[in-house]
């Protein structure tokens, strides 16, 4: 298997990422064995990625696990931790993250990076596949490129991950009068573009959470 720095992804973004955060240089560390959470679950199992973001996504434990929108409560811990190159423990914060929360793209990439930079190839591999597994699910529901052909995500996560798959840049999101979320990117070459979203089982889960309490006079 080639290594992420020679393209695993082939995705500019995640090449660009490895590189900033490993500063472009390898640091040779000794393989440390499986604790009981990385063998939790066996992640060269490939699911039904739809079905399962589905399932989690209307699930009433979603927001308990991952979060209402979708993203890590520590993510700004496990960036500062790859920024120090700790990739050890990069791989067990991220593992306890995806344990909770499976359909988490970012940590996906995150612990493959890690088990990279720890030489231990065969053990990004299955992260590799989740990650391009979990973004094909999203880009098999719509194009993204109108209102009549969006995304369908299951959280806000998802469509900051999606962009940021493709190498491009936020420069404004916005609300449609549909209730769908409209960015305006920008690609590597300063070309701008539009792409719409449709992150219904975040609505849902709002909806859920902020209903009308029961009349109790009924």
């Amino acid at each position: 298997m080639k290594s992420l720095r020679s393209c695993s992804f082939r995705n500019p973004f995640l090449l660009l990422m490895t590189c900033l955060l490993a500063a472009c240089a390898h640091t040779d560390q000794p393989r440390t064995n499986q604790t009981h959470a990385e063998q939790a679950r066996d992640w060269t199992q490939l699911p039904d990625f739809t079905e399962l973001r589905m399932e989690l996504g209307a699930s009433p434990e979603f927001t308990a696990n991952c979060g209402i929108a979708g993203r890590a409560d520590n993510r700004d811990e496990i960036v500062a931790l790859m920024i120090e190159k700790n990739w050890v423990d990069v791989a067990k914060v991220v593992e306890a993250r995806l344990i909770q929360c499976p359909v988490d793209i970012d940590m996906h990439m995150y612990r493959a990076i890690a088990f990279e930079e720890l030489g231990r190839e065969d053990d990004a591999q299955p992260h590799i596949d989740w990650y391009r597994g979990l973004l094909a699910s999203i880009m098999a529901s719509g194009d993204g490129r109108t209102p009549d052909t969006p995304f369908v995500t299951i959280s806000i996560a998802e469509e900051y991950s999606l962009i940021h798959s493709f190498g491009l840049d936020v420069k404004h999101q916005s609300l449609t009068n549909d209730n769908q979320d409209m960015f305006r990117v920008v690609d590597k070459d300063g070309v701008e573009h539009w792409m719409f979203f449709y992150p219904e089982l975040y609505w849902d889960r709002l909806t859920q959470l902020f209903r009308d309490p029961v009349d109790s006079s009924e």
